[in-house]
């Protein structure tokens, strides 16, 4: 009788948390004054989130899943049909951190030089981004932007990374190396370049950053 009763509660219990709904589970996660978000439906195991926003940068809506395999160490939310520049991620919140991993972006070129008009698209690929109280602590990440012939930019291949706070993206190609600051979503600055590069940027409309590389 006594397992009987037990095995009824754990069926309850287990019922409960799969219909707990997203909205009650993110209002106990840490907040963050960066991060908007215009609804939260669903539950836990299978939602949806929409008009997010991140520092005013608008990153569109998503699907969420929890999965049970990924409860440990944190629970972790798996994004995906992203219908902005982030398509698809892990997020876990560790005390006053956010650890966002296996994160595809793909960013029109358009909107990170808006002198260009060139139909092209930046892509990250498995990108790892922690954020300690809104502050970059570390990151990592392919990073392959195409040619833009119109002003002479090659291909570039790299990764992220994080300097005193801030994220930088890396970056080789045939004309030289570059380091690119990126700040408030879509802003877009550069901290060194080859001569060669430095003006292809600046025809670009892309500023020099007021920091320098380390």
């Amino acid at each position: 009788m006594i397992l009987r009763i037990g095995a009824i509660t754990l069926a309850f219990l287990i019922a409960a948390i799969a219909m707990l709904p997203l909205r009650m589970a993110w209002a106990t996660g840490p907040q963050s004054s960066d991060l908007a978000i215009a609804s939260i439906d669903g539950t836990v195991w299978s939602g949806r989130i929409a008009g997010v926003s991140w520092r005013g940068h608008a990153l569109g809506a998503f699907d969420t899943s929890l999965s049970p395999a990924d409860l440990l160490p944190q629970p972790a939310l798996h994004l995906t049909a992203g219908t902005g520049p982030l398509k698809s991620a892990l997020l876990r919140a560790s005390g006053d951190a956010l650890i966002i991993t296996r994160a595809d972006i793909r960013m029109d070129v358009a909107s990170l030089a808006p002198a260009l008009a060139a139909n092209a698209t930046v892509r990250i690929s498995n990108g790892e981004i922690t954020l300690q109280r809104g502050i970059c602590t570390t990151a990592s990440g392919r990073i392959d932007a195409p040619a833009i012939p119109e002003i002479g930019l090659p291909v570039f291949t790299g990764a992220l990374s994080c300097d005193r706070g801030v994220l930088l993206a890396r970056l080789a190609s045939t004309a030289g190396d570059v380091v690119l600051e990126l700040s408030g979503g879509s802003q877009v600055s550069w901290r060194s370049a080859s001569p060669a590069l430095a003006i292809m940027l600046a025809a670009a409309g892309i500023a020099q950053s007021a920091s320098t590389d380390t």
